[in-house]
């Protein structure tokens, strides 16, 4: 991310020096005065305080050197008084509320500045739904990270003038300010007279074991401090942060619970976590007769809008395509679902560098709870056929040790395996494996139930990597079927 924060040194502005405890009036584009008002006033909520600014605030498009998406001019005095902004249509928002942000935070070393604006800025967006995306985040290792306590302002130091040494230094610098907003007060963070490194620094000392640790990685330097701020999970939670959350940095789930280390808290109590692999899990709920869905989609995933979250319906034939949804808006689509028939959830497209991951909710009249869908993290079954719908549960424990089994054997599937019961066909389509009525009833009556789900485990893992052979399935299927049960996990010494 390429920010700058600058301070104006012509005399003429004296005469603006006076801070209005109103809002300031933004002159720009109508669009972009809308979107700044919003952020100022989610800035005010955040923060407790008003921002400093002159009365007016100009936002105007240009060509800023040194390649930077954004830039807030301010006064001596810390005044902002001008965006400067040069990004395309997808960050353009994002950026205007970091810099608006600016005006909260703009006094002190570039790290903690551009840090705090960052942490600011995520906090405006949550108070905000639709104002921007979160402040981008793509997961990089920080390989180009040098010092944070050394980060000079720009244009001091030409290394630092590289694009992606700077980049993983205003990303560094973000993911800091966020693990050390888990042992401090927000407020602490975006004080009123700016925050050094020595005050900084003794906060942590007085936060406990959790500062201890943040201040230690500071203390270790570059090294320290990339190791520190990695992200390799991809969860929008750096390693020194899953250490005080006690979560695994090396796993996006650590508890298996389906929901990714880094949820947001506060996130609807009805809501379900999305698969970034776009395989379908279940809503929850079955509509009545004329419902009109509506799927409101959210998450972290950092620099990029709302994901585009779809209802999928348990009643839809194989090659289904999403062309029933009727409208859009910020983080919601509209559908139309069949009446009696599993309401499905699946991400449309794929959300590429970012962390984090979606979760989505439906809202609707005449919902009641689905019995025929059931969801685990490694596996979505549902009744296509409402006759199977008894089956849902017992074939769902089956499916579950042929994962373990398969996994043992072939490692992990590139993909979550999807199961559809009912229907002329059995066929694999796209993420999903369809078995029909036919093969189904056959398997009950014949008490062959789990040799049906290994069959539907080893045809997913067959097709994630590119092996369209039916009888393969079938017999590497037999072969799971032959090894000892999925030994359980030792438990815990007290």
């Amino acid at each position: 991310m390429l920010y700058d924060v600058s301070r104006a040194m012509t005399l003429f502005l004296s005469i603006w020096s006076q801070v209005s405890l109103a809002a300031p009036h933004f002159l720009g584009s109508p669009a972009d005065e809308t979107v700044a008002r919003a952020a100022w006033d989610a800035a005010e909520a955040c923060t407790g305080r008003p921002g400093r600014a002159l009365r007016e605030i100009e936002l105007r498009y240009r060509t800023i050197p040194g390649g930077y998406l954004g830039v807030a001019h301010t006064t001596d005095e810390g005044q902002l008084f001008r965006i400067d902004l040069n990004t395309d249509p997808e960050r353009h928002r994002e950026v205007l509320v970091h810099e608006v942000a600016h005006a909260w935070v703009s006094e002190g070393p570039i790290a903690l500045v551009e840090g705090a604006a960052e942490l600011l800025g995520d906090c405006m967006v949550a108070r905000t739904p639709g104002l921007a995306t979160l402040q981008f985040d793509d997961g990089r290792l920080l390989t180009g990270l040098q010092d944070l306590r050394q980060w000079a302002l720009p244009g001091t130091h030409h290394t630092e003038s590289l694009g992606t040494i700077r980049t993983d230094a205003y990303i560094g610098a973000a993911r800091l300010m966020r693990t050390a907003s888990l042992v401090l007060p927000p407020g602490a963070l975006w004080p009123s007279d700016g925050l050094s490194w020595e005050g900084f620094e003794a906060q942590l000392k007085e936060a406990g074991p959790g500062g201890a640790k943040i201040l230690e990685a500071l203390e270790g330097g570059a090294a320290a401090q990339r190791e520190a701020l990695a992200d390799r999970d991809l969860d929008g939670v750096p390693a020194l942060a899953e250490a005080l959350l006690h979560t695994s940095d090396q796993a996006f789930d650590s508890d298996g619970d389906g929901w990714w280390d880094g949820a947001i808290l506060g996130t609807p109590p009805d809501s379900v976590a999305i698969p970034m692999d776009g395989s379908p899990v279940c809503s929850g709920w079955v509509p009545g007769q004329g419902t009109s869905v509506h799927v409101y989609s959210g998450g972290n995933l950092r620099g990029q809008d709302p994901p585009r979250v779809i209802a999928r319906p348990g009643s839809s034939e194989p090659g289904w395509r999403p062309t029933h949804r009727t409208g859009r808006s910020w983080g919601t689509t509209v559908s139309l679902a069949p009446t009696g028939a599993s309401i499905l959830l699946q991400l449309e497209g794929s959300a590429l560098n970012t962390t984090g991951a979606p979760w989505a909710r439906v809202l609707g009249d005449h919902l009641s709870p689905d019995p025929g869908c059931h969801t685990t993290p490694q596996a979505t079954l549902w009744a296509h056929d409402r006759g199977l719908v008894p089956l849902i549960k017992p074939l769902s424990a089956q499916v579950g040790e042929g994962i373990k089994r398969a996994t043992e054997r072939f490692g992990p599937a590139t993909t979550r395996v999807a199961i559809a019961l009912g229907g002329d066909h059995s066929t694999v389509e796209g993420h999903i494996v369809w078995l029909s009525t036919e093969e189904v009833r056959r398997a009950v009556a014949t008490d062959k139930l789990t040799e049906l789900a290994y069959l539907a485990v080893s045809l997913h893992h067959l097709w994630s990597r590119g092996e369209r052979d039916w009888r393969a399935g079938e017999a590497l299927a037999r072969s799971l079927a032959l090894e000892p049960r999925a030994s359980a996990p030792e438990p815990s010494p007290p």
